[in-house]
Formats: C-alpha cells, structure tokens, sequence
C-alpha cells in the first residue's frame, strides 16, 4: 500500500475518509484515521507512535519523533482511548 495523507478541512471530508477506510474492510485504517483526527498527529508522528508512548493511565500520548524534533503529549479523547484499547 502506498503512502497516503488527506487533510480534513470539513465533516463532509472526514466522513468520505472514513467511509472509505470502512469500505476497504480496513478496520485499522479506520482506526488510524479516528485518532489522526482525535490527535490532530501528523501521519510521521502516527507512523512512528509506539505503544510505550501511550499512557492510558494519563490518557495521553507522547509524540517524540516530531516534525519540529521536539517531543509533544497529546490529550486523548475517551474515543482515542478506546480505539488504542480495542487494538
């Protein structure tokens, strides 16, 4: 599969997103798609997101391989939360 990105300016674009990583039976793109949009990450920080940088207890996740080569911790929604659980 090849490398992709979309930026979502609207709910119209997230939900043809989101009905098309449905359609393609891609529940983990689907998935990657829901926290991009509850993170607002960039496809590198998501790409190379580990599970050692996800603290459920905290709800919260430590993007490190940033564009700006500076770490950041990003809230996560409970729909985040539950999506990383579900994985």
């Amino acid at each position: 599969m090849g490398t992709w990105w979309v930026t979502c300016s609207g709910h119209g674009d997230r939900q043809w997103l989101l009905s098309n990583a449905d359609r393609v039976g891609c529940l983990s793109m689907h998935s990657l798609v829901m926290v991009a949009m509850h993170t607002a990450a960039r496809q590198g920080e998501l790409l190379k997101l580990q599970w050692g940088d996800v603290y459920f207890d905290r709800n919260a996740v430590v993007f490190r391989n940033t564009k700006d080569h500076q770490g950041r911790t990003v809230p996560l929604s409970h729909t985040a939360v539950a999506l990383l659980k579900d994985r």
